[in-house]
């Protein structure tokens, strides 16, 4: 019998420390900002894979913007929209803009 509990510990120990890795690797790309090397232009097929940077519109931000996503849905014309945060200038293109012209989309949801 105390084989078969080293043997859970041990899995036990293995699973927990899977899940911690996968927490902290999930939790640092939620702290990721955009940077400016981020603002170039992508290819057709990038953006369907990672979505366009875009902004949308914020109460909390000083230039009333906030970086945001774009990403094609399975679903063919509608697009969707994530909030990435932090402070985008006013001049940079939308998510609606974006997810129209660049990805013809009819639709963003959020």
């Amino acid at each position: 019998m105390s084989t078969l509990r080293k043997i859970q510990a041990t899995l036990g120990l293995a699973f927990a420390s899977a899940l911690a890795l996968a927490t902290a690797a999930a939790s640092a790309e939620d702290a990721a900002q955009p940077d400016d090397t981020s603002l170039e232009q992508t290819t057709d097929d990038e953006a369907r894979q990672a979505g366009l940077q875009c902004t949308m519109s914020s109460g909390y931000s000083p230039t009333g913007r906030e970086w945001g996503q774009v990403y094609l849905t399975r679903t063919p014309g509608i697009c969707r929209r994530v909030r990435v945060g932090g402070t985008a200038p006013p001049d940079f293109p939308s998510c609606h803009q974006r997810g129209r012209g660049e990805l013809g989309c009819y639709q963003l949801i959020d």
